[in-house]
């Protein structure tokens, strides 16, 4: 990430550099949670539509099923 020096703070208004100011930053993006699916013939009728092979069906705690990324080793 390159620095922001006084000129360009000076013109946006904002003489600060915390990331509370997101246009500072240009990769600002929504973070991907994992797919949730109630059943697991959803949860297998999604996976023919969407690539799963990096990913495995895991159960969370509360019974619901979810497409999440393999670990790395």
């Amino acid at each position: 990430m390159s620095k922001r020096h006084t000129a360009p703070k000076r013109r946006k208004g904002a003489p600060t550099t915390t990331r509370r100011h997101r246009y500072w930053f240009s990769n600002v993006v929504a973070k991907k949670g994992a797919k949730s699916f109630a059943t697991r013939e959803k949860a297998q009728a999604w996976a023919k539509e969407n690539d799963t092979s990096g990913m495995v069906l895991h159960e969370t705690l509360s019974g619901k099923l979810q497409w999440r990324a393999k670990r790395r080793a």
